[in-house]
């Protein structure tokens, strides 16, 4: 029970993550998208929890989180977007677009923000759950670009 209520605490505070993350970015956002950031951010947190308990590398972290990202962008555009018209995103002008639900250069971007993901995620574990104290961001960064 208590993993449900971490999970469901920190899915909670993801989801809001993203959504001002969105807001500060196009301005405005939708209910469905605080669901989408909020299972991103708590899968990827998820990862990241059992990462640091096994002291492996970071950079697995950011690729299976990345395909996280992209799976749930494809599936949840696909639902809200295609079948239900929401229009909540379309990438259909953008290069290298999969449906209009995908594309690489918001991949990219994906990409640059797990990072700052996996460093929340330690740092609300740290704070909300007396979890050791996670190095500065900086460190996840140089992380990115060092395979580490």
């Amino acid at each position: 029970m208590k993993s449900v209520y971490r999970f469901a605490l920190l899915f909670l505070v993801m989801g809001m993550a993203y959504s001002q993350l969105e807001l500060f970015w196009k301005g405005y956002t939708n209910l469905p998208m605080t669901f989408i950031g909020g299972t991103a951010g708590s899968l990827i947190g998820a990862l990241d929890s059992h990462r640091a308990k096994n002291n492996d590398k970071l950079w697995p972290v950011y690729l299976v989180g990345l395909i996280i990202i992209l799976d749930l962008e494809f599936i949840s555009g696909s639902i809200f977007n295609l079948y239900f018209h929401m229009n909540l995103w379309d990438y259909s002008r953008d290069f290298m677009n999969l449906d209009g639900q995908i594309c690489l250069p918001y991949a990219l971007l994906w990409l640059a923000l797990i990072p700052g993901t996996v460093w929340l995620n330690e740092l609300l574990r740290w704070k909300l759950f007396d979890e050791p104290v996670p190095p500065g961001l900086w460190y996840y960064y140089k992380s990115l670009f060092a395979f580490k």
